[in-house]
């Protein structure tokens, strides 16, 4: 009777031991499924990124083609339908025309990969921008009204310091106060504040005439400079944003002039929730919105930010910018995977170049006297020796 007993024991341990093992192979498998089909769908999902992003390069090439004179690639570009790519003619699409396939070596498609839509936007409500430290930025001050009626410009917003741009410098996860100083005055570069909102310098170039300025109007109110100071953070979020006009007309002449930065007050609670931190309108004199020679050059000083800029007329709150930065909506495929991606073309170096020469190291340069009016050439002998 033990004797049956001990096989019936064993018999039992061998089917649960089994069961254990069941268990674990199937959960084994179980999970090396997942992660395979976890990698496909990320590697689908890259792919299908890849194309949408395809799409954006096609969306330019179109955009230039419009610049250039192509009346086929505009009329694309306003008809706002998925197909822009290929109504514009600057890609062939024989193969499908509900998508433009990505191809390989020329004529392969077997990589199943395309975009599906790709929409291009050319009016944007705002103009968006990442600065380091001493850089600038030129903005075209080119905008229309949403309803495309004339309008006239009455103020310009501009904001700066948001936690979830990827300027290089990159960003604190709270706004410390400025560095504690009198006024408005300004410290040196090593004791500003390194958790500190940057400082900007606004300089605007806003001709009354909407496609020339006179070279004399750049030395009055036309041209304006302001600084625009961070003097507090507060804790406080949806503050009234402040307003400052710009400077007044300046008589020409060999005196010096003087600006005194504007305080401007900022909101650590708005930038932790992914607001901008420092806001502030300058109200502009009148400047026609069909304008092609109006400009803002933005300036960040102490640090690397963000900033956005907003331009308000008379008769609309919220006017568009025209062709400075257009919005590419672009959908790729790969697969029966999709992504969607949004993407701004900043075209306002084509509009207006930020400068004529652009250099990272130091420039060499010859200087020599003469009594000679008109010389024709350097004379013999100068050399030009730059400076360790």
């Amino acid at each position: 009777m033990n004797h049956k007993q001990q096989g019936v024991v064993s018999l039992f341990i061998v089917i649960f031991t089994t069961l254990l093992l069941t268990v674990l192979v199937v959960g084994f498998l179980r999970l090396m499924v997942q992660d395979e089909i976890q990698a496909t769908n990320r590697d689908l999902s890259q792919s299908a990124y890849d194309s949408a992003v395809s799409g954006v390069a096609d969306a330019k090439r179109v955009i230039r083609a419009c610049d250039t004179g192509n009346q086929n690639a505009c009329a694309a570009i306003n008809s706002q339908q998925c197909d822009t790519v290929s109504k514009a003619g600057v890609v062939s699409n024989a193969a499908n025309s509900s998508e433009t396939i990505i191809q390989a070596n020329g004529a392969t498609t077997n990589l199943n990969q395309g975009y599906t839509c790709v929409i291009i936007h050319n009016q944007a409500d705002d103009f968006l921008g990442n600065l380091t430290s001493g850089a600038s930025q030129l903005v075209p001050i080119k905008v229309v009204a949403p309803n495309g009626s004339p309008d006239t410009i009455t103020s310009i917003t501009i904001e700066w310091m948001h936690q979830g741009s990827s300027y290089s410098g990159g960003e604190p996860s709270s706004l410390s106060p400025p560095t504690a100083v009198t006024g408005t005055s300004l410290p040196t570069q090593g004791s500003w504040n390194p958790n500190s909102p940057a400082m900007l310098r606004v300089q605007a170039v806003l001709p009354p005439n909407a496609n020339s300025v006179a070279t004399a109007e750049l030395d009055s109110s036309v041209a304006s400079t302001v600084f625009l100071r961070p003097t507090m953070v507060s804790a406080a979020a949806g503050a009234p944003i402040p307003t400052f006009a710009l400077p007044g007309s300046r008589a020409t002449s060999a005196q010096a002039q003087t600006t005194t930065p504007y305080a401007v007050a900022c909101s650590n609670a708005g930038y932790q929730a992914g607001d901008y931190a420092c806001k502030v309108t300058l109200t502009v004199p009148p400047v026609p919105t069909e304008s092609t020679v109006a400009f803002l050059r933005v300036t960040s000083l102490y640090r690397d930010t963000s900033f956005r800029v907003t331009v308000a007329g008379k008769a609309n709150p919220a006017l568009q910018f025209d062709g400075v930065q257009p919005v590419v909506d672009s959908t790729g495929r790969a697969s029966n995977m999709f992504r969607r991606i949004s993407s701004r073309l900043d075209l306002s170096p084509a509009i207006l170049p930020p400068a004529a020469i652009d250099i990272t190291g130091s420039i060499c340069k010859d200087f020599y006297l003469t009594d000679n009016q008109t010389p024709a050439q350097v004379p013999a002998g100068v050399t030009c020796t730059t400076a360790p």
